[in-house]
């Protein structure tokens, strides 16, 4: 499958700091956290980061530009889906929207492999199956995977060196301060 992606991080110029703290694509990611945490509680910190916004946005600008930018502290949270609890790691409501902006950024850069399923427009659920369903006669297994904790098992200092190839300037000032313990469980 990773035959598929073209592994090379260096992109020509790579992600510029401006188009990060672009009005446009802040005021996006800002939006799409209203629309998340619409119905949380009112002791959330998205509510205050709502209601300062336009301050909020000018410190992030700021911030990123300056190179002064840091990420706030990841927390653990237990949610209940369909009767089931779950832990899950909650960013504070101002690196959520930083961290959006930069995905869809970095989105629009990196190369995406035509066998992500999950990605719009690559075909979804019911393509993989069927592609399963083809490759059925010629193997005679067939083997399911996902693995717990996908994100959390990521090796974060890696993946920011991998990143920095991408990147002109490093916005997010990420010298390893904000990258969860490496505890050597991979």
């Amino acid at each position: 499958m990773l035959a598929d992606v073209h592994t090379s991080t260096a992109l020509t110029g790579g992600i510029s700091v401006d188009a990060l703290i672009s009005d446009d694509l802040l005021d996006l990611a800002f939006n799409w956290l209203c629309q998340r945490r619409k119905d949380w509680p009112s002791s959330a910190d998205a509510w205050r980061f709502r209601r300062n916004w336009f301050e909020e946005k000018a410190r992030l600008r700021e911030e990123l530009l300056a190179g002064t930018y840091q990420v706030g502290l990841l927390d653990r949270v237990t949610l209940c889906r369909d009767g089931e609890q779950e832990e899950v790691g909650l960013w504070p409501a101002r690196d959520a929207v930083v961290m959006k902006a930069l995905a869809w950024l970095l989105q629009e850069h990196l190369p995406l492999s035509s066998r992500c399923m999950h990605l719009k427009g690559h075909g979804g659920q019911k393509s993989a199956v069927q592609q399963v369903l083809e490759a059925l006669p010629q193997h005679q297994f067939v083997l399911s995977t996902d693995v717990k904790s996908y994100y959390a098992s990521i090796v974060h200092l890696l993946l920011l060196d991998q990143l920095g190839g991408c990147l002109r300037k490093n916005p997010l000032n990420s010298s390893g301060q904000s990258c969860p313990a490496e505890d050597g469980r991979r």
